[in-house]
């Protein structure tokens, strides 16, 4: 029954969120009933990211805090909620579980590239929500933390300046105008 359920909900997805979550719940609740936890978190999980993405912050952040109280990997779990909280336009909560993903990864529960891309997606999360010099603390803030990991660094930062432009002038040397051939055609050669 948990199985079934659980795959009802991945189905409906977000084009039913409501139905979807509560198929997830469902799912949930018979997993528990037949003892068997790695399912209950994972409908949890599923149910907690569908609510997510649908915007619904107040539902969705207790369940991935009740997850992330019990589960073996809390670092892919934050980073997980981060990316639900993303898609659902929540940015301000998406940097708060990707900040959290950060700091319980750094005992080595995301391994290889994972920093780095929980990085990336905190520093693309405070673009978008358009506070850029906090991504520029991000990313600073990750080097302090980890010195061998400059290239993330500046990986994330390249990232941000190609999206995220600084406001200002162009660099000494920059045409302010695009290169000839380029660009939109000026009001006059329309």
């Amino acid at each position: 029954a948990a199985y079934e359920a659980l795959r009802k909900a991945e189905r409906l997805g977000i084009a039913d969120s409501a139905e979807a979550a509560a198929e997830a719940a469902r799912a949930g609740a018979a997993a528990r009933r037949a003892g068997d936890p790695i399912l209950a978190e994972w409908s949890d999980r599923v149910r907690a990211a569908l609510l997510a993405a649908a915007g619904r912050v107040s539902e969705a952040g207790p369940i991935y805090a009740g997850v992330l109280a019990t589960t073996g990997s809390p670092a892919r779990v934050a980073a997980e909620a981060g990316d639900a909280f993303r898609r659902g336009g929540a940015l301000a909560e998406a940097a708060r579980w990707y900040r959290r993903a950060l700091a319980l990864g750094g005992a080595g529960a995301l391994e290889g590239s994972e920093p780095a891309r929980v990085l990336e997606r905190l520093v693309l999360a405070l673009g978008e929500a358009g506070r850029r010099d906090d991504a520029v603390e991000e990313i600073d803030r990750y080097l302090a933390a980890r010195p061998t990991r400059a290239a993330d660094a500046a990986r994330a930062r390249a990232l941000l300046d190609e999206r995220f432009p600084p406001a200002g002038p162009p660099p000494r040397g920059a045409s302010a105008t695009p290169a000839a051939g380029g660009g939109s055609p000026s009001p006059r050669s329309r």
